[in-house]
């Protein structure tokens, strides 16, 4: 009898000091595909206060990216792991929750927290693939609150100069004052996928006149592509479906933008590199663009299509087929490289006057609604947490 009181005392002590990770609202892939909208009771808004080297956080914003089509796909997910934390990542809930990349804030501190406050900006580590559940993340973005690791964070810088700080940050950016609210809030995947698309292909690194090829000028990443392109003067030809996206190409900074049959007349063959985020015919006759030893980059499919690539520049030019995954890159590398990667993509957001043209709002609860607007538009799409 006197154990069994010990043991109820020490399950009711477990249960009011332990962090509740459920809070508000949250969004699942559902199994059938799609996703689901939950919400927190009344217990599940009764949270402890954060431990020792943990923060609260709240939802700012959250982009839903070609990542989350590929997830709410119709098709069963992978099993679970046994283990339903991610071990390094510091982001403790399901791996169903959907989710990449965030803006949040800051709540509350625990104990031995130093680089945060409550009130501070933050933006999630690149984290990489969980080894115990193949490529699926062990973590997700697309909730109003959580409890994280003060390690699984990167601080906004408010203010500064240089290269290093981000500047103030404000709903729209652009303007060399600071990074824009949409940026903040892709920094940690899309502009860090940008950084190393444009770094880590070539032979040598790229500099003014070189050029390269983009498919595609909607997407987050395509346009974070086009901006960095023309802050280091490179010669960037943007391949597209439409005359209003050539004008958009044109404006965030492209040397051309061109339609299909428009591209295929200019008889390219000097593109060091050739990006593709749409696949399809697009990606196909970009890759005719490569010179010698050029590598082509997939790093989304947006069209469905597919990648194929003409053999022809395979046999005759040696050139390269690579696909990029930033989760896969981030898998092989170490806790501080990846730290130093978002720190990096804050910076050259604020250097750069980075911006997101057509970006779309959505509360999370009409999350479905936010995927729908992605796959049929391709434009940046973000998802805003509210309690």
């Amino acid at each position: 009898m006197h154990q069994s009181a010990a043991l109820l005392r020490r399950i009711l002590h477990l249960r009011l000091t332990q962090p509740r990770r459920w809070l508000g609202t949250r969004v699942r892939f559902a199994e059938g595909g799609g996703c689901s909208v939950e919400h927190g009771d009344g217990d599940d808004d009764c949270t402890a206060p954060p431990g020792p080297g943990q923060v609260a956080v709240k939802l700012l914003a959250a982009p839903c990216t070609p990542a989350d089509l590929r997830a709410v796909a119709t098709r069963p997910p992978p099993p679970p792991s046994p283990n339903h934390h991610a071990s390094g990542s510091g982001l403790e809930f399901p791996r169903t929750i959907g989710g990449t990349e965030a803006l949040w804030e800051i709540t509350a501190v625990g104990g031995d927290v130093s680089s945060l406050r409550p009130g501070d900006l933050a933006v999630p580590v690149v984290a990489g693939n969980d080894p115990g559940n193949g490529a699926r993340q062990a973590a997700g973005t697309w909730r109003t609150r959580a409890t994280l690791t003060e390690a699984s964070l990167v601080k906004v810088p408010i203010g500064g100069s240089g290269a290093a700080a981000a500047g103030v940050l404000e709903e729209k950016g652009g303007d060399g004052g600071g990074v824009g609210f949409e940026v903040a809030a892709h920094c940690s995947v899309s502009v860090a996928t940008a950084i190393r698309i444009l770094e880590d292909f070539v032979e040598k690194e790229l500099g003014a006149g070189d050029r390269v090829v983009f498919t595609g000028a909607s997407s987050a990443v395509a346009q974070i592509l086009l901006q960095l392109a023309a802050s280091r003067g490179l010669e960037s030809v943007c391949l597209v479906n439409s005359e209003e996206e050539a004008a958009l190409a044109l404006k965030l900074g492209a040397w051309k933008a061109t339609l299909l049959k428009e591209f295929k007349a200019m008889r390219m063959d000097n593109a060091c590199i050739v990006a593709d985020g749409e696949g399809g015919v697009l990606g196909f006759t970009a890759a005719r663009a490569l010179r010698f030893r050029g590598c082509f980059v997939s790093y989304a499919d947006l069209s469905g299509g597919g990648v194929s690539l003409p053999v022809a520049g395979q046999i005759f030019s040696d050139t390269k087929c690579r696909g990029f995954s930033l989760r896969r890159w981030a898998s092989s590398r170490p806790p501080s490289e990846k730290r130093e990667l978002v720190e990096r993509s804050l910076g050259v957001a604020a250097s750069a006057g980075l911006r997101l043209e057509g970006a779309r709002d959505f509360p999370l609860r009409e999350a479905a609604l936010a995927i729908d607007t992605l796959r049929q538009t391709g434009c940046p799409v973000l998802l805003r947490g509210s309690d």
